[in-house]
């Protein structure tokens, strides 16, 4: 497993791991985006090593290997087409762009915004061209028209917090967007059809394993790096820390007292004052 140098830079100032620790439990929500940004090409560079390459139908259309199999992803028969999306492929050529961070103030719990990119998500398609009782033809058997590369995968999640290992935990997500779209045209007999757009079960597929590596491996990932770098503990939020220091005890000052004057003793052979009219004596 690659691992993080268990250093953090904290301002200006890189400090150790113990060092980080001696300065008692962080508050996770503090520290945690600054981090996340930090370990982006880690992250990344876990992620191709343990996504696998492909997803949907493997046993049709020589799927790529290291295929993780969820039947076809798209089949969609109409009066005058079939399309089938089989599989897609390029899933581990994925690199973590942002991950942005919103925090609940109450108990640390957690929104996520997380863009991904991929380099090429090629989809295996089938679209046959039918007429009736004349029955279906293969009008197009590729992997080339759809859906090319360098796409944007944004997805939206949530996440709660622990203030003991693992610290992070319970990732869902929600909402997964594909940028540019997914959709195209055929042309069947002169007449020309936009196909369904697939983009919704393309990006379902994606979503599913990209959320279920990063809630699993990424996560477990992620919490032992914070492990190493802050201990057994954290804190969720503010109030949570603030809740957890024992009050400062009351100080009583004793009150103000008045010294009494010091007496004065005169050095020997000192001049006394004299009464008036008290003759004096020369030697």
């Amino acid at each position: 497993m690659l691992m993080l140098s268990t250093i953090a830079s904290v301002g200006v100032v890189t400090m150790t791991s113990a060092q980080l620790v001696d300065l008692g439990p962080p508050v996770l929500p503090d520290v945690l985006s600054a981090l996340l940004d930090a370990y982006k090409p880690l992250l990344s560079g876990f992620a191709q090593a343990n996504l696998p390459a492909t997803i949907g139908n493997c046993k049709e259309a020589n799927a790529p290997t290291n295929c993780t199999d969820i039947g076809n992803l798209y089949d969609v028969k109409n009066t005058f087409y079939r399309v089938k999306a089989r599989w897609i492929s390029g899933i581990n050529t994925m690199r973590l762009d942002d991950i942005a961070v919103t925090f609940h103030d109450k108990d640390g719990s957690m929104a996520l915004t997380v863009k991904v990119y991929f380099a090429q998500l090629p989809v295996s398609l089938l679209v046959e061209a039918c007429a009736g009782v004349l029955g279906c033809a293969t009008f197009l058997d590729t992997t080339k028209s759809c859906c090319g590369t360098a796409k944007t995968v944004t997805m939206t999640a949530t996440a709660k917090c622990s203030e003991r290992p693992p610290f992070l935990h319970s990732f869902v997500v929600g909402n997964a967007t594909i940028s540019p779209g997914i959709a195209f045209t055929i042309d069947v007999f002169g007449h020309t059809f936009k196909v369904a757009d697939i983009t919704s079960y393309i990006i379902q597929g994606v979503k599913d394993s990209v959320g279920k590596f990063v809630a699993t491996q990424g996560f477990t990932l992620v919490n032992s790096q914070l492990q190493s770098i802050f201990g057994d503990k954290v804190y969720c939020s503010r109030s949570s820390r603030d809740a957890d220091k024992p009050p400062l005890s009351p100080v009583t000052m004793p009150p103000t007292m008045t010294p009494d004057a010091p007496a004065t003793t005169g050095p020997p052979n000192a001049l006394q004052t004299l009464k008036p009219g008290t003759p004096t004596t020369k030697v």
